[in-house]
């Protein structure tokens, strides 16, 4: 019997063992979707800024200058690049919310209450 138990203990061990590195690996997955993440909302904030310098440009050209054809399109390509930023914006916040569950369910299985 205290074989047996000696057996069991190990391989709980090992299956808890296996169960943290995972645990380890999500966390870590988190935080390169994290950094990501900043990093988009960054990128988005400069074309953002970028954006606006583009529209006070137009707003004195509008004056009268022939150049606002092309202006207007850049304006666009801008507003392009932010929608798109936010929707990786997006992509990276469901990325990390389903790891975070991910770790939650394995803490759960792992009895790791922290």
């Amino acid at each position: 019997a205290n074989a047996e138990l000696e057996n069991l203990r190990q391989d709980f061990m090992k299956k808890e063992g296996a169960l943290k590195k995972e645990m380890d690996e999500l966390k870590r997955e988190a935080q390169m979707a994290k950094r990501v993440e900043e990093k988009t909302v960054k990128e988005m904030e400069a074309l953002q800024r970028k954006l606006e310098d583009a529209q006070e440009t137009n707003k004195k050209l509008q004056s009268g200058q022939s150049d606002l054809k092309s202006l207007h399109e850049e304006v666009e390509k801008l507003k392009g690049l932010v929608e798109r930023k936010d929707s990786n914006i997006a992509r990276s916040d469901k990325i990390i919310q389903k790891l975070m569950g991910e770790i939650e369910e394995l803490k759960g299985k792992a009895g790791i209450t922290s």
